[in-house]
């Protein structure tokens, strides 16, 4: 793979023709929780969702490391 796209601004329709025309296209979205919200997106569900999945991440790595202490 060579390079990466962190930000990309600029004229939706234009960026999305360049992206689509690459053969290969991939999306890596790190961080706590990351989402792609449209001009369409109903805010309150998405920060909903958004704040639920941030919940479920920290519940996971709850259990992890406590199924890590037993196994040390």
């Amino acid at each position: 793979m060579e390079g990466a796209v962190n930000v990309v601004m600029g004229n939706a329709p234009e960026i999305e023709d360049t992206l689509l025309a690459s053969p290969q296209v991939s999306l890596e979205l790190g961080g706590n929780a990351p989402c792609i919200n449209f001009d369409d997106a109903d805010i309150d569900i998405a920060v909903k969702g958004t704040v639920e999945t941030i919940k479920r991440i920290a519940e996971y790595i709850t259990q992890l490391k406590k199924s890590w202490q037993m196994t040390w």
